[in-house]
């Protein structure tokens, strides 16, 4: 092997070395915002099932929006439901007491708009508080 040539493979060693770690910082610091600062963060007001569309694991403001489990999204915010990456947007600019507009349709086949109001993310042990009353 010439010296460039393993030069050049060192090179490119780092440079995969430096994305899995900054890879790895970014996750970290990501799920350590999510566990200590849990109640700036909103939680997800319902779960899919594997369509991608019917609603289910409904939490308490979803029911009290209106919504049943099964029922199908069909709207965000205004905008047409494209997809899980649309809802994942949504709701990661999304801060508790905002408010997501659902359109469904229910099983029945009726339309309805719902407006929900978003819950701060439960943090760690299910405790919602601010980061200087979580026990480490």
């Amino acid at each position: 092997m010439h010296p460039k040539q393993s030069k050049a493979l060192y090179v490119l060693l780092f440079a995969v070395a430096f994305a899995s770690m900054s890879y790895y910082i970014g996750g970290a610091t990501a799920l350590r915002e999510k566990w200590f600062h849990s109640n700036l963060h909103a939680e997800f007001p319902f779960d899919t099932k594997e369509d991608g569309r019917s609603l289910q694991s409904l939490k308490k403001e979803a029911t009290q929006a209106g919504l049943l489990d099964g029922d199908r999204l069909e709207s965000l915010n205004g905008q047409p439901f494209t997809g899980g990456a649309q809802f994942n947007a949504i709701i990661r600019r999304a801060r508790p007491g905002d408010s997501l507009e659902a359109g469904v349709r229910s099983q029945n086949g009726k339309s309805k708009v719902v407006s929900i109001r978003l819950q701060p993310l439960q943090g760690r042990r299910g405790i919602t508080a601010a980061p200087s009353l979580l026990v480490v």
